[in-house]
């Protein structure tokens, strides 16, 4: 499985969805998650856990011009399981 990558201009703020939908099963809900991210520069707005369509929407901001950023998404279900995301996203000037 590659890892996804989402463009953005440095003046952007965009929302990113991970879908938790295929890995849960019909009686599991999302209980809550923790975004983080290791380098600065980027800024990470509000994070929203949409129990109904078993995702997990964060916003975000900012960024430098060529630079690529991790972001990672553990999630915890009500019943328990844990299943962590990884994705970049990519900053450049159109």
């Amino acid at each position: 499985m590659s890892i996804q990558i989402f463009n953005k201009q440095p003046g952007d703020t965009i929302d990113v969805d991970i879908s938790y939908f295929d890995y849960l099963p019909a009686s599991d809900t999302i209980a809550s998650s923790v975004v983080s991210f290791s380098d600065t520069g980027i800024t990470l707005g509000t994070t929203v856990n949409n129990i109904t369509e078993k995702k997990v929407k964060q916003w975000i901001s900012g960024g430098t011009t060529g630079n690529r950023y991790k972001i990672s998404i553990r999630m915890t279900s009500v019943e328990g399981r844990i299943k962590e995301v990884d994705f970049y996203v990519k900053v450049k000037e159109l």
